[in-house]
């Protein structure tokens, strides 16, 4: 404090005893070199803003490769980084973090805290002007998929009629958000027992996405191969199995070729193909006194390749030796296709015996 004193009263003499005429031009001086500090203080502050506000982003971006990788544990690590992050965002930045961080929670089936982030930031977006746009409407469809897995369907179908009307309203019907909006309302009103709605729904959305696919001119995309397998969900719960099939074989090529094993989206497609299969397996098995068939064979060798996918080697075990049961009828011993499925239920009992 003295130190300080001494620092103004010196200030003070010396400004005193300066000659008038010199006076005007030492404090201009003395303020633009203020100025310069000012704005050199101010451009550091909105650097350390603007780095904090990267912050969340480059969490969430580590969490989404590490989920594409199949690592959910690592992917889940970051995300919860990047949602301490966002919280300490200002209010102006705050919602699209929110927004984006909650979509991430919600692929990781963490649906409390995705469906609280998405409220907080739809709450935050309605504060504002200009609510009406694409940006809302993605997150008003988000917010409903995350009611939707937490038991509020009611709450959901409604979200996603906004978030539709929305994307309508602004012409908005050749993107990819409004197909997979589509997609989603079709789940909903499938998961509320609507099935006839649900079903043109999925035809709307899957005709949308090939709309924009084939604008693209990069062929089938993954976003199409999510409404192949909800749609195909839908028809597989209802015993529809040629139409199921028709659209889980066309979903399974697009993944297969696009995504890793390790990805959610490829074990999904395997998942919804192995339930289709031993539907199918049932339904013969069920429909036909004869359990000796080429098409029951081939169903239930598809169905245990599954399960070995799946890595369920008891399971793929069991289907195979069924399988080799029927084609020891339908061909004679040394069939080529006999002997492939021998040789794969061979494997099965040596990965089970190694387990």
């Amino acid at each position: 404090s003295d130190g300080l004193d001494v620092f103004v009263l010196c200030a003070l003499s010396c400004l005193f005893f300066l000659p008038a005429t010199a006076a005007p031009e030492n404090r201009s001086s003395g303020a633009g070199a203020q100025s310069s500090r000012n704005e050199q203080a101010a451009e550091r502050i909105k650097a350390e803003e603007e780095s904090v506000d990267d912050d969340w982003k480059t969490f969430l971006e580590q969490s989404k490769k590490s989920y594409a990788e199949g690592n959910l544990s690592e992917s889940s690590k970051q995300i919860e980084s990047a949602l301490i992050a966002a919280e300490n965002l200002r209010e102006g930045t705050r919602s699209d973090a929110f927004l984006r961080v909650g979509e991430q929670f919600l692929y990781l089936k963490q649906y409390e805290k995705a469906k609280n982030l998405l409220e907080e930031a739809i709450r935050l977006r309605r504060n504002v002007p200009g609510f009406r746009s694409i940006a809302s409407a993605n997150a008003l469809d988000t917010l409903a998929q995350a009611y939707a897995r937490t038991g509020n369907l009611d709450k959901a179908k409604k979200s996603e009629e906004e978030a539709l009307a929305t994307y309508e309203a602004l012409k908005k019907v050749d993107t990819a958000d409004y197909s997979i909006a589509l997609s989603n309302h079709a789940n909903t009103l499938r998961n509320m027992h609507s099935y006839k709605e649900s079903e043109e729904f999925f035809a709307r959305a899957v005709a949308a996405q090939q709309k924009i696919d084939k604008h693209a001119g990069s062929g089938d995309s993954v976003e199409l191969a999510k409404i192949l397998l909800n749609a195909g969900g839908l028809y597989c719960e209802n015993d529809k199995l040629v139409s199921a099939k028709r659209l889980l074989d066309r979903a399974s090529k697009i993944v297969r070729a696009k995504l890793s094993p390790e990805h959610p989206l490829y074990k999904l497609t395997v998942k919804s193909e192995r339930v289709l299969y031993k539907k199918k397996v049932d339904q013969l098995l069920k429909n036909d006194a004869n359990p000796y068939r080429e098409e029951l064979g081939e169903a239930v060798t598809r169905l245990g390749e599954l399960y070995e996918e799946e890595g369920d080697p008891s399971q793929a075990a069991a289907a195979f030796k069924q399988a080799i049961a029927i084609r020891e009828k339908l061909s004679s011993p040394d069939s080529p296709e006999l002997k492939k499925v021998q040789n794969r239920y061979a494997d099965s009992l040596k990965k089970m015996s190694e387990n």
